[in-house]
């Protein structure tokens, strides 16, 4: 799937960020909690749970590459920090 840094799902992760941080997640959980599900979406056995959903965005017949997965979790984490920020000027 995924090969780019950037791409149509990156506002998506960097809306989970946002929510994870009003959740009340840390930073550092919410990156290592968010590795590990991008570790999981993309082995065999995440490929094969996802597809049997016919929500999820896209479907996926193959893993993304790690340059995608460390896009991924980037936006997460700056999702999760620019909520943090936000929050300071509009409470």
């Amino acid at each position: 799937m995924g090969s780019a840094f950037f791409d149509k799902y990156s506002l998506l992760h960097f809306a989970w960020g946002v929510s994870a941080y009003y959740w009340e997640v840390p930073l550092i959980w919410w990156v290592l909690l968010h590795t590990a599900f991008e570790l999981a979406e993309n082995s065999p056995q995440g490929i094969a749970l996802i597809n049997r959903f016919p929500l999820w965005p896209g479907g996926k017949n193959r893993a993304d590459g790690w340059i995608n997965m460390l896009g991924d979790t980037v936006f997460a984490a700056l999702g999760h920090m620019f909520a943090a920020w936000f929050v300071q000027f509009f409470p």
